[in-house]
């Protein structure tokens, strides 16, 4: 679960996308869970995951499953 923060201080889910397909993820689905961006797709050793990042800064908040 990430903190509250303020919608204008979110980087865009466009940006996290493309931080995320530059190293190499597919992403199929991102979504907003618990003030988080939640992502669904493959990473880059092809494992399938779900991860969640913070809005703000797009670090993960859970590690890949």
């Amino acid at each position: 679960k990430c903190e509250p923060i303020p919608k204008k201080e979110w980087k865009s889910q466009a940006e996290l996308e493309k931080k995320l397909t530059d190293q190499g993820w597919k992403v199929t689905r991102v979504k907003i869970e618990n003030g988080c961006y939640e992502v669904y797709g493959r990473d880059e050793k092809n494992r399938k995951v779900e991860t969640f990042f913070h809005p703000k800064t797009l670090a993960v908040v859970t590690a890949p499953k």
